[in-house]
């Protein structure tokens, strides 16, 4: 998918970043691996009729924001790429005529479109 980009949207500046994002995606799957083994609430031994969150649960959860920042930042996903005009155009994978044929129905669609 990388290779299919027109412009490469990671480089050397981007180093860090990705580091980070590398180490959080770790972070974010020994959490997620230690909630499955326990569960995402807890009772506590000195007052047990108030559940409380898995402190494991808690890390998943700011691990996977994190992802989330770090993805749009380093442009991981076709929204973030997008936003910076570097998502490929659906149009661009259309032959002439089926280009010609889409452009002719879009008209229809909008006839007051200029």
């Amino acid at each position: 998918m990388y290779r299919e980009l027109e412009e490469p949207i990671i480089n050397d500046l981007d180093v860090h970043a990705l580091e980070i994002y590398c180490e959080t995606l770790v972070t974010y799957r020994k959490a997620s691996q230690k909630v499955r083994e326990t569960s995402e609430v807890y009772t506590s031994r000195t007052d047990p009729s108030r559940p409380r969150i898995n402190p494991w649960f808690s890390i998943a959860i700011d691990a996977a924001n994190q992802l989330k920042k770090f993805s749009d930042i380093l442009l991981m996903d076709p929204v973030s790429r997008a936003k910076v005009g570097l998502a490929k155009s659906r149009d661009e994978d259309l032959s002439p005529m089926e280009l010609y044929f889409k452009r002719k129905r879009d008209s229809a669609e909008n006839p007051y479109q200029d």
